[in-house]
């Protein structure tokens, strides 16, 4: 896949979610587990809704193999751009998007239980919002690209609700 935790720095850090030299704690462990795990669950989703099911298999087909045609080394580019010494992708605000909304409850025994505002843990609603609507933003340019190309994608797919802003309400 294209993501790795070196996307997850600036606006997107996870506390926890490094590269590191030498042995991880524990904590570092599970964060980068976590991460690991939505990347590849989110990553894929990502795809599907940009490209439709088939496409999609064609185009991790071609990230792994590191084969294939023209068209897919230009997606590529488009998904994953280098900016100075960070790396930006939208697929990296769809994923920090679901990694905020995993982590707003804990499961327990006897239920969700969601952060109280005596923990001074601010809720992350903003910071929600923020990513979805930086990927939204960076998402006009792939579907313009996607249509413009339709013929060489074996037909335009790209479903809208990534390209919806969402407000203050979450909405």
């Amino acid at each position: 896949m294209l993501l790795d935790n070196s996307f997850f720095t600036g606006e997107l850090h996870i506390e926890g979610v490094i590269s590191y030299t030498g042995v991880p704690s524990k904590t570092n462990e599970a964060a980068n587990y976590e991460l690991k795990s939505l990347i590849s669950q989110y990553e894929l989703d990502f795809y599907r809704k940009i490209l439709g099911y088939d496409n999609a298999k064609k185009f991790v087909e071609y990230i792994e193999s590191g084969e294939g045609e023209e068209k897919w080394d230009n997606l590529k580019n488009m998904l994953v751009e280098q900016v100075g010494d960070r790396k930006v992708s939208p697929i990296a605000y769809y994923v920090f998007f679901f990694y905020l909304r995993k982590n707003q409850t804990q499961a327990t025994p006897i239920g969700n239980v969601e952060e109280s505002s005596s923990n001074k843990v601010s809720p992350c609603n903003i910071k929600m919002i923020n990513a979805w609507n930086q990927m939204a933003y960076m998402n006009r340019y792939i579907s313009d690209y996607l249509y413009d190309h339709r013929d060489d994608y074996s037909g335009y797919f790209f479903d809208e609700h990534l390209l919806e802003f969402m407000n203050k309400m979450g909405i």
